[in-house]
């Protein structure tokens, strides 16, 4: 049967007039902290252009901050 088709779906990570929302630090089965963090790290290099030392120590130590909370939800804005 084809009555469906695959689509593919492509975003442009720097518009300023849409923004997709993704949970970095979603944890599927199988995948440890380590995974998560880089998983997120990798996405926000390539997102973002960013090819830091400085970056990398930061950004891995404040996500597995995060992921040590145990919350469920974070967002940039949360006090």
């Amino acid at each position: 049967m084809t009555c469906c088709r695959k689509k593919d779906l492509y975003f442009d990570v720097s518009s300023n007039k849409y923004a997709i929302g993704l949970n970095l630090l979603e944890r599927f089965p199988g995948q440890t902290d380590n995974d998560v963090v880089n998983n997120a790290l990798e996405v926000m290099r390539n997102a973002y252009n960013i090819d830091s030392m400085l970056f990398d120590k930061y950004a891995r130590l404040a996500i597995k901050a995060l992921l040590a909370e145990g919350r469920n939800t974070y967002h940039l804005n949360d006090s």
